[in-house]
């Protein structure tokens, strides 16, 4: 599925900053609706850092996945 920049932008705009404020900085992975001018631009017009994940580690990425199942299956 395409994500376009446009709907990230939205989202975070109505989702994040409007229910919860601006944050310090965000964590994302290297993925392109995250890594672009538009974006950028949104990063420094409401002033936070975005950090990079770090690359794929087996053994903690192993731990997540059935967090993540267990989370799911509680919501």
């Amino acid at each position: 599925m395409e994500v376009e920049k446009g709907n990230i932008i939205d989202f975070f705009q109505t989702q994040i900053i409007f229910w919860y404020g601006v944050p310090w900085y965000i964590i994302t992975d290297k993925d392109k609706p995250f890594v672009n001018k538009l974006m950028i631009s949104h990063y420094e017009k409401f002033k936070f850092a975005k950090h990079k994940s770090s690359m794929y580690n087996g053994s903690t990425n192993g731990l997540a996945e059935p967090f993540n199942k267990i989370l799911c299956d509680l919501l």
